[in-house]
């Protein structure tokens, strides 16, 4: 088809589609673990800040997620036993996460897939183009007049 050429050529677009498969290829390899990316993001944030009352508030601002969507996130992660809710006894509405033994194993197994995931990257390209892509990436998706 005619299109084929336009996005192959054109760089936006193809930087869609290898996200795509990026995302595609994680949550494949996260679903062994009943988890998808944005889940494991949440319990590996959970678990870089254990010792911490964390709220899902903080989660929503840290990875810009609506409210429902980091309940939803939570909610799963309870059921599976990775987490646990706190009520907190300062603050009658509010309740912290806590993480369970078993949230803690698993978090470890992906630290080291996200980890692994990024050492791929990083043996492919150097630091510096790494870093020159991360800054184009930024460059373009900044709006006119805010950067």
């Amino acid at each position: 088809m005619k299109i084929t050429k336009f996005l192959l050529e054109n760089p936006s677009l193809r930087i869609l589609d290898a996200a795509s498969k990026i995302e595609l290829k994680m949550n494949l390899d996260l679903s062994a673990h009943s988890l998808n990316i944005s889940q494991s993001l949440m319990l590996v944030a959970l678990f870089s800040e254990e010792g911490r009352d964390i709220r899902s508030k903080e989660l929503s601002a840290v990875f810009g997620l609506t409210k429902g969507a980091i309940s939803q996130g939570i909610s799963h992660l309870e059921s599976l036993g990775l987490i646990k809710r706190k009520a907190d006894l300062k603050d009658r509405q509010g309740t912290s996460l806590q993480m369970t033994d078993k949230g803690r194993n698993v978090s470890l197994k992906l630290v080291a897939y996200f980890e692994k995931s990024q050492q791929k990257v990083e043996r492919t390209l150097s630091s510096g183009k790494v870093s020159r892509f991360l800054s184009t990436i930024e460059a373009v998706t900044t709006p006119q007049g805010h950067a």
